[in-house]
């Protein structure tokens, strides 16, 4: 079909359209991955991450949860802040432009753009995880105390994997939308 100067529809250049990567893909494991991720953020943050022990008597637990509202009670604010900050904020934020960029109806340019700030975030979802595995090891080198890392950690770090994946998932299709 031509228009009036003559030129063909088909090789014009038309401007980037806005979809929804859900609509085009019509892909489950997406939306599944968000979800478990957000499931197993919210475990990773309210169950217990370390448990300590020491002597035959001194045992306890600590959930990120518990530490942040611990730490915000004896005012230390900055270090909960930064608790806040790199365990619920990067993760949370991170899940969310994750959903938005699967459902919302965006350009496959602004797409790209977001997903280069997800990968920003990325860079910092396992920092949680680094910093209580190292105070698992610094406990451990005690000689009357003990620590074994509990299933919080292990929920926030598949959170962590499963946002990965999903983020994977996306760019792919992102890729291939161009």
């Amino acid at each position: 079909m031509k228009r009036d100067g003559g030129v063909a529809e088909s090789s014009m250049m038309a401007p980037s359209r806005a979809r929804s990567l859900a609509l085009l893909q019509g892909r489950l494991d997406v939306p599944i991955f968000l979800a478990a991720s957000v499931a197993l953020l919210y475990f990773g943050l309210t169950l217990p991450v370390v448990e300590t022990s020491g002597f035959l008597f001194w045992h306890d637990t600590y959930s990120i949860w518990w530490a942040l509202g611990d730490l915000w009670d004896q005012q230390e604010y900055f270090l909960a802040s930064v608790i806040c900050v790199f365990s619920i904020g990067f993760p949370a934020l991170k899940l969310l432009i994750l959903a938005f960029l699967w459902i919302g109806p965006l350009t496959s340019h602004f797409r790209r753009e977001l997903l280069t700030h997800i990968e920003f975030l990325s860079r910092w979802a396992m920092l949680d995880v680094f910093v209580v595995a190292m105070l698992v090891v610094i406990v451990q080198a005690g000689t009357f105390m003990d620590a074994r890392p509990r299933e919080g950690i292990y929920c926030f770090g598949g959170s962590v994997v499963l946002s990965m994946l999903a983020t994977l998932m996306i760019n792919r299709a992102t890729a291939k939308q161009r």
